[in-house]
């Protein structure tokens, strides 16, 4: 007797080792879940769903959205510092028929300068015990109310009074 073809029920499965592949390429590109998932003929849904059951699928996601990050952290940091970038300029001639033709290649060498907003980030991120800037107000709490106060119209030594309680922690003298 011929064995019976178990009847499956709703959809097939999408799940699949190129799911796998696909979603790892997006994610490390900085795609986002939207764009993975209408790469994948999925919905957004989908993509929570198989990251809540399948492991593989939420580390692979995340391996590829930390290379992508790590591409960003490298290029703010190149910005931080400066960097030289090579080009290649073409010049132009017109021939005799009005066409333009190449005349000359050539390469060229340029300086990019370092970029204070980026170098200002860097530091505010990894070293940010000694170059956070305190907030521009702060928000003084009890059981109570709350109040908010100008930070600025603080003197430096209740500031650093303030800070100290905040946090914890002693805090350098700011410079009048």
């Amino acid at each position: 007797m011929e064995a019976k073809k178990k009847n499956r029920l709703g959809r097939p499965k999408r799940y699949s080792p190129k799911v796998l592949d696909t979603a790892k390429t997006m994610s490390s590109q900085g795609k986002t879940i939207n764009q993975i998932a209408k790469a994948l003929g999925v919905d957004r849904a989908t993509i929570y769903r198989w990251k809540n059951k399948y492991d593989d699928f939420s580390d692979i996601l995340k391996e590829g959205e930390d290379e992508a990050l790590d591409k960003v952290e490298e290029s703010v940091y190149r910005r931080a510092v400066g960097f030289k970038v090579t080009e290649q300029r073409q010049t132009f001639n017109v021939d005799k028929d009005g066409h333009p033709r190449v005349a000359k290649v050539e390469k060229v060498t340029r300086h990019v300068v370092p970029d204070v907003g980026a170098a200002a980030f860097i530091l505010k991120t990894r070293r940010s015990a000694k170059w956070k800037q305190p907030p521009e107000t702060a928000v003084i709490s009890d059981a109570n109310n709350q109040e908010r106060i100008d930070w600025k119209m603080l003197s430096p030594k209740l500031r650093m009074a303030l800070m100290k309680e905040l946090t914890g922690k002693e805090v350098e003298p700011e410079e009048e």
